[in-house]
């Protein structure tokens, strides 16, 4: 067992390891689906607006800008969100976004977008 025997090998083994990660990838009749997570975007709030965890948000793309409402009130914008998200939203003109988590501190909030 030398050098060469584990060249000659390691073919065979990447073989197996690419058949067997495919095989985990695929989907049969018996395995679950993937849950698809959602996904969380992080905005700053606008003026003196209290959130609490769970609070419904509209979210929108106005002026290529990503939004946040409340009513008719605009309560946060978010500074760079990912394109996906904002052509997902810009595709279906609204979005309902939840209230995951708020920073007092630093007045931001993240907020989940996407579905379960």
């Amino acid at each position: 067992m030398g050098v060469d025997w584990l060249y000659r090998a390691s073919k065979s083994f990447n073989r197996a390891l690419d058949k067997r990660e495919v095989e985990l990838r695929t989907r049969t009749l018996l395995t679950s689906e993937i849950q698809l997570a959602r996904r969380t975007i992080c905005g700053e709030a606008v003026g003196d607006v209290v959130f609490k965890e769970g609070d419904q948000l509209i979210l929108q793309v106005v002026d290529n800008r990503l939004i946040a409402q409340r009513d008719n009130y605009i309560v946060a914008e978010f500074q760079s969100p990912r394109v996906e998200d904002i052509e997902r939203i810009r595709g279906c003109c609204a979005e309902l976004g939840e209230v995951v988590a708020v920073n007092a501190l630093s007045c931001t909030v993240e907020v989940s977008v996407g579905h379960e």
